[in-house]
């Protein structure tokens, strides 16, 4: 298959490096889980679905308290009587706003909204008494129900966007008209300016091979994550 790379000046997102606060906890959704089945001494478990707001250093004001403002969703499953659990909050970091957790501690089926038996497996962790979090911190993430997910501002330099060379490598699995330059359906960082001659597109046989230049001409982008090629991208 080919490696394609395409590189371009493009907008860069990116959060401040600052500490952050919890200004709000959204509780969006409450459901008792398994219809209050008990998980050993720990009880009926439930979930709490919703968003964190966080406030961010002041010293780049966005909102009426003079903070910046971020919100990320969240996923929870607690004992409904919180003195019946351990104490202990057991967080993953998911990946790709996944949620990999019960799967791997509990042998559960996968479900990015877990509802049925098969899906909180042999509730090892729930027996414990553990309060499972999880919680999104990527922006980029496909747009899918259930997928963790973190809304946070746009960086800027004294209120100047702040832009660089963002480059995306993509391998089709099939002859294809258009290809998105961010991985596995992910946002792509918006093209700067997509007619740009300072936009490049590569192609190579071999992960360690030199890229050639496909000449501009022959490809374009189509919006803003997705390019066109003249002919279609070849296996």
């Amino acid at each position: 298959m080919r490696r394609v790379v395409v590189a371009g000046a493009m907008l860069v997102l990116a959060a401040s490096t600052a500490d952050a606060r919890v200004v709000r906890l959204r509780i969006e959704r409450r459901e008792l889980i398994l219809n209050g089945r008990a998980f050993g001494a720990a009880g009926p478990y439930e979930k709490l679905i919703g968003k964190v707001d966080f406030g961010l250093d002041p010293s780049l004001p966005r909102n009426a308290r003079g903070e910046v403002e971020a919100s990320a969703d969240f996923y929870m499953l607690k004992p409904v009587d919180p003195r019946r659990g351990n104490g202990r909050l057991f967080y993953e970091v998911g990946n790709r706003g996944g949620k990999a957790m019960l799967s791997t501690f509990q042998k559960a089926a996968g479900s990015p909204d877990p509802t049925t038996d098969a899906q909180f497996g042999d509730g090892a962790l729930m027996r414990q008494g553990f309060t499972l979090l999880w919680m999104g911190w990527q922006w980029d993430v496909p747009d899918r129900p259930g997928t963790m997910r973190m809304e946070m501002p746009i960086a800027t330099d004294n209120g100047k966007k702040i832009t660089g060379v963002v480059r995306g490598n993509f391998i089709l699995n099939e002859r294809a008209a258009t290809a998105s330059v961010a991985d596995r359906a992910h946002k792509a960082y918006p093209v700067l300016d997509p007619a740009s001659d300072e936009n490049v597109m590569t192609v190579r046989d071999d992960p360690t091979a030199k890229g050639q230049i496909i000449p501009h001409a022959r490809w374009r982008f189509v919006d803003g994550g997705t390019v066109a090629l003249d002919g279609g991208f070849e296996l």
